[in-house]
C-alpha cells in the first residue's frame, strides 16, 4: 500500500514534467496570501478557503465555509519610501532643475544614485470572496503602481509604469477515489482576467510624491485591457500520516493573443503533531514548495524553492520562512470577525539570486469568517 502512495506521488510530479511549455513566463495570475507570504511561500500544500483558489483548488474540497466580505491587502518595500522622501524633498529641484547652480545641480544628481533608472512601487488587493459547499467564488484586484527616477541627458525626470489586474474567480474541488492513495482531493478553478499593462508615463514630482497621485495618473491612462478565462487545475493526497503533498498547475489559456506559459507548482507539508501536545500550542506545521518546478522563467533553482514553518497560538498564529533564500516572517491575529495579518517578504525581482533583492512590508485586514 505504502509503495502504491509513491509511484502515484511520481506520477504526479511526471505528469507535470510531460505538460510543461518551458516558454518564458509572463506575470502569473494569483492573488498573492499574506499566511504565505509569511511562510515563505510555501503554500501549495496548504491552502484552504480563498487562497486555494490562487495556490491549489484542490483544497477547496476541506475549505468548508469562509467567507471573506472585505480583504484589503497592502505592500510597500522600503525602496519606494525612500523614493517617495527624496521626490518630496526635492520638488523644487526636480521642477526647477535648468536654474539650479552647477553645485547644487551636481549635489541633487548625487543624491539620486541610489534610485536611478530603477523601478519601485506598492501593490494594493482588495478581495471579496466565499468558499462552502466544495464551491469558491471570489473578485479581487492586483494593482501595482510603480515610479523610476532618470537623471536623464540634460534634466532629471520621473517616470510611472504598472499593471492592474480584475480577476473573478470560481473554483470546485472534491475528494477523488483512487485505489491504494489515502486522502485524494482535486479542483478546478476558473479565472476571467482583464489585465491592464500601463506602459512609462512622464509626470511631475507633485503627483509623484503623493501614493493617491501616482495611482490617479496611471487609472487616467489605461489602455484596452488584455481579457481572457485561464484555468488552474489541482490535487492534494496524504501519502504518510501528517503528510501531504500538493501538485497545482496554474495558468492554463491565453490573454487575448497573449500565451500564459504553465506553472508547475510541487509542495509538501507536514503537520508536527507532537508539538501541538505542548501548552498552549494549538498547532505547528512545515512545508516546502518548488514553485514553478520546470523553470518556464529560466531562473536557478535557488529561486524557485520556498520553505515555512507556523505556529498556531490562542488568537495568534507565527511564520517564519525562506523565499528564495530571503528571509520572511510574519504573524496573524483573528478576532472573529476581524483578522489582521502581517508578513515582511523578501524576493529576488532580478534574474538570478542576489541581483535584485526587494523586501516588503505587506499588511491585509480582512473582515468576515
Amino acid at each position: 500500500m505504502q509503495r502504491l502512495r509513491i509511484i502515484f506521488t511520481v506520477f504526479l510530479v511526471v505528469f507535470g514534467i510531460l505538460i510543461v511549455d518551458s516558454i518564458y513566463a509572463q506575470r502569473a495570475v494569483y492573488r498573492p496570501d499574506i499566511r504565505a507570504m509569511g511562510m515563505g511561500n510555501a503554500y501549495t500544500a496548504l491552502a484552504t478557503g480563498p487562497s486555494a483558489m490562487s495556490y491549489n483548488p484542490a483544497g477547496l474540497s476541506i475549505s468548508g465555509f469562509n467567507l471573506e466580505i472585505l480583504g484589503m491587502q497592502a505592500a510597500v518595500n522600503q525602496r519606494f519610501l525612500n523614493a517617495a522622501t527624496f521626490i518630496q524633498d526635492n520638488v523644487d529641484n526636480f521642477s526647477d532643475f535648468e536654474n539650479l547652480s552647477d553645485q547644487e545641480a551636481s549635489r541633487f544628481l548625487q543624491d539620486m544614485d541610489p534610485f536611478d533608472d530603477r523601478y519601485v512601487g506598492l501593490r494594493l488587493g482588495p478581495q471579496v470572496a466565499l468558499t462552502m459547499l466544495n464551491l469558491g467564488f471570489a473578485a479581487y484586484t492586483e494593482f501595482k503602481p510603480d515610479v523610476r527616477l532618470d537623471k536623464g541627458i540634460y534634466v532629471p525626470r520621473i517616470y510611472t509604469k504598472g499593471y492592474l489586474d480584475a480577476v473573478g474567480a470560481v473554483g470546485y474541488g472534491r475528494e477523488i477515489s483512487v485505489p491504494g492513495v489515502n486522502s485524494m482531493h482535486a479542483g478546478i478553478t476558473a479565472k476571467y482576467v482583464m489585465r491592464y499593462e500601463i506602459e512609462a508615463i512622464k509626470m511631475n514630482a507633485q503627483d509623484a510624491q503623493d501614493p493617491s497621485g501616482l495611482s490617479q495618473t496611471m487609472l487616467d491612462t489605461l489602455p484596452d485591457p488584455l481579457t481572457g478565462v485561464l484555468f488552474d487545475v489541482g490535487v492534494l493526497s496524504s501519502p504518510a500520516p501528517n503528510l501531504t503533498v500538493g501538485l497545482h498547475i496554474q495558468d492554463i489559456g491565453s490573454l487575448g493573443v497573449q500565451e500564459l506559459p504553465m506553472r508547475i507548482n510541487i509542495g509538501g507539508a507536514y503537520n508536527v503533531s507532537m508539538l501541538s501536545d505542548l501548552p498552549v500550542l494549538r498547532s505547528a506545521v512545515v512545508a516546502m514548495d518548488i514553485r514553478d518546478a520546470f523553470n518556464s522563467q529560466g531562473t536557478s533553482l535557488f529561486q524557485r524553492l520556498h520553505f515555512g514553518a507556523e505556529v498556531g497560538l490562542p488568537l495568534l498564529r507565527l511564520r517564519a520562512g525562506l523565499n528564495q533564500g530571503y528571509v520572511t516572517t510574519g504573524f496573524g491575529i483573528n478576532l472573529f470577525l476581524l483578522h489582521l495579518d502581517y508578513a515582511y517578504f523578501g524576493q529576488e525581482m532580478g534574474a538570478s539570486l542576489g541581483w535584485n533583492p526587494e523586501f516588503s512590508h505587506v499588511i491585509q485586514l480582512g473582515v468576515g469568517i
